[in-house]
This record gives C-alpha cells, sequence and structure tokens, in this order.
C-alpha cells in the first residue's frame, strides 16, 4: 500500500504506487451498518478508472 485516503470519518481507501484501489476500510462497521448490509456489499457500480479499449483479432491468424 503507498497510501491511505480518508474519504469520510471512519472510512479509507488503501492505494497502491499507482493510485488504483487496493483496499476499503470502514472503522467501527457494525456500530455504522447492519450485518446484511455488510454482507451485502457490491462493487458493481464503483468505477476506479477507465475501462481497457478493446483490442481487435490480429488479422494475422
Amino acid at each position: 500500500m503507498a497510501r491511505t485516503v480518508q474519504i469520510e470519518e471512519r472510512l479509507n481507501l488503501d492505494l497502491d504506487e499507482e493510485g488504483k484501489l487496493i483496499g476499503i476500510e470502514v472503522l467501527d462497521a457494525t456500530q455504522r451498518y447492519s450485518l446484511a448490509d455488510i454482507f451485502n456489499i457490491s462493487t458493481e457500480n464503483l468505477i476506479l478508472e477507465k475501462e481497457p479499449e478493446k483490442v481487435s483479432p490480429s488479422a494475422d491468424l
């Protein structure tokens, strides 16, 4: 981990040397959220970086 960014009180993001997300720290999570919420955490709508461009198949194949 290169650095930690506090995005709000008791909620931190851990970033690598390239600035990519490698961890999420939620302090006192059970005091802030129900257990059902904790077990249903989803990152499907979390956009961390631009999607890589699709590579077209090579004509040489």
